[in-house]
């Protein structure tokens, strides 16, 4: 369904709610909220100013051109220092840079020539990319009369990425003109083409082997097709996702007739013919295509061990540091506030309701680990972090945390049934509040990712299944275990101050890192949508506090009034989602 189909059928449905819920008899409610909203983008005039991680031009090798006669241009993109960008294969997660021209009548441009990719680790996650400075060279033929010029225009997309990853894009033009003579090199860009006409990959002369030992596949290659008779090492990048382990090593063994390459096998059982890129170090360092077919290897090297405890480990202390970031903090520290409120409470209370939170925080991650790798092997590239390159996905997380820095500020309180923190939880024990705070305990976590719950992840979508669960489930171990230490260990209670009125005023207190993570996320929406995507966000944080205001005075309210309350509350929450799902849709290119 289009654009359009989408929002008719929305403002249906909106409509049909309308009637059967408050039958008509709310709009005023409803027109104030949108009047609210009106007033909110009015309110963002000015686009966020952010200057570009990216510098990107359209350059040609030569100053001028001869009709009929091709010649070379190529994207150029100036990095900031400490990000990159991607290769054709991002590797573990990521997106290649691409280009939508609009060329004109009987011009033709070859595809990206992409040079060799440097290896960017981030833990046990590996990609694929590029940093500093990089041309990616493409062939043009075209057509004119000398005097005439020519111009090419072109968007030219890219994801830039450090810790957190911003897309980018930019509208380029490259202007020439058309002469009858030979084409005279443009000095600004002769030795950016240089350099990179040395990174292209040549062909191999003969294709190599490759068999799979054990976990392994190892490639065998003619020593003979190879140049360099001082080979030190090799590299190999597949232009295909999910062929080999990104991060394993590769173990490089040079014979007299033959070199091999011993590397971790990905999830691709069965490849067929493999394509990559060959980097080979020797006297110097030259880039090769390689082509391996399926047969048996001589002379076969012994296989290296690939080993993933570390994985593991990595992942129980990335849990347990997420528990001191500003989206986790506020959570666990009412949690406990909690556990002293209810110091009376049987032992065995309290160790199960922290059982049921920890079910929580494991059931969310082995589901959000199946929802990954699902993707993956549906050959998404896909890896932890990457939601928040959605500007959905970060509107949507920029309303809940807002939803619960209003609750623990005292705006509305929501209580056990939804998010099991504040007040409510202190009147109503049971499992199910426990449950449910250990879900949005994972789901506050996103944004505040940090270091060594990324790379855990990453490591886990390159692992088998059950490995790849088990990191989860070590995650999970660690992010819940400060929680069911206090729960399990009755000893610490008698260090705790008795309950009073400071709690009421440090859960009030700790709305403020919450708010904080807020504003980052607004942020990020500003990185990627501009002002639009940015007032939409905007707008919708105030419905929400509007939301949160009607809710809480139809709880305090007579029995109409609470309809009419929760009425409005309920058309704010769909005036909401009206505006903010089509930020999720594809945009026209």
């Amino acid at each position: 369904m289009n654009q359009k189909g989408n929002i008719l059928v929305f403002t249906r449905g909106f409509a049909t709610l309308l009637r059967v819920t408050v039958v008509g008899k709310y709009f005023w409610s409803v027109a104030a909220a949108l009047l609210l909203y009106v007033i909110g983008i009015s309110a963002v005039w000015a686009d966020s100013g952010r200057p570009a991680l990216v510098t990107a031009q359209l350059v040609s090798e030569v100053t001028s051109l001869r009709p009929e006669q091709r010649f070379e241009v190529a994207l150029r993109l100036v990095i900031t220092p400490e990000w990159h960008v991607y290769w054709r294969n991002p590797g573990d997660s990521g997106m290649a840079p691409r280009l939508s021209w609009n060329l004109p009548p009987g011009t033709t441009v070859s595809e990206i020539q992409w040079p060799y990719p440097a290896r960017l680790p981030a833990g046990p996650l590996l990609n694929f990319g590029y940093e500093g400075e990089v041309y990616l060279p493409m062939t043009v033929r075209a057509t004119g009369r000398p005097g005439e010029t020519l111009t090419l225009r072109a968007r030219a997309d890219w994801l830039v990425c450090k810790e957190d990853c911003i897309p980018e894009q930019a509208n380029l033009e490259l202007t020439l003109p058309v002469a009858d003579r030979a084409p005279v090199p443009d000095p600004r860009w002769q030795a950016g083409f240089g350099r990179t006409r040395q990174a292209l990959p040549q062909p191999l002369g003969r294709p190599g082997l490759y068999e799979r030992q054990g976990d392994n596949w190892v490639f065998q290659i003619p020593r003979d097709a190879l140049p360099d008779a001082s080979l030190r090492k090799a590299t190999f990048f597949p232009y295909a996702d999910g062929v080999i382990t990104n991060a394993a090593p590769q173990q490089f063994t040079a014979g007299r007739e033959n070199v091999w390459l011993v590397v971790q096998a990905g999830q691709t059982p069965d490849p067929g013919r493999i394509q990559g890129v060959l980097v080979v170090e020797g006297t110097g360092t030259g880039a090769y295509e390689l082509t391996l077919e399926p047969g048996q290897v001589a002379g076969r090297p012994q296989p290296g061990a690939v080993l993933g405890y570390q994985a593991l480990i990595l992942a129980f202390f990335g849990g347990l540091l997420l528990n001191a970031m500003p989206c986790v903090f506020p959570i666990l520290s009412l949690k406990t506030l909690h556990l002293t409120q209810r110091v009376t409470q049987s032992l065995g209370t309290m160790r199960w309701g922290a059982i049921a939170f920890t079910v929580g925080v494991l059931a969310t991650l082995v589901g959000l680990a199946g929802a990954l790798l699902t993707l993956r092997a549906w050959g998404e590239q896909v890896g932890w972090g990457f939601q928040l390159q959605s500007p959905l996905v970060v509107t949507l997380l920029a309303y809940v945390l807002f939803a619960v820095g209003l609750s623990l500020s005292g705006v509305f309180t929501v209580g056990a049934r939804w998010m099991g923190i504040g007040q409510g939880l202190t009147d109503q024990a049971g499992w199910r509040g426990e449950f449910f705070t250990g879900v949005l305990a994972v789901v506050a976590a996103t944004p505040c990712t940090a270091p060594f719950m990324a790379t855990a992840i990453g490591a886990a979508l390159v692992q088998p299944l059950p490995v790849a669960l088990g990191i989860f489930v070590s995650l999970g171990l660690g992010f819940a275990l400060p929680y069911l230490a206090l729960s399990w260990v009755p000893g610490w209670r008698r260090w705790l101050p008795k309950p009073g009125p400071w709690m009421a005023t440090l859960q009030q207190l700790l709305a403020f890192p919450v708010y904080g993570v807020v504003a980052w996320l607004v942020w990020v929406q500003a990185q990627q949508s501009g002002s639009e995507g940015l007032s939409v966000l905007l707008g919708g944080l105030v419905l929400i506090a509007l939301a949160a205001w009607l809710h809480q005075k139809s709880v305090t309210a007579g029995r109409p009034w609470q309809r009419l309350g929760q009425a409005g509350a309920l058309g704010v929450v769909a005036l909401i989602l009206a505006v903010t799902l089509p930020l999720g849709w594809p945009q026209p290119t």
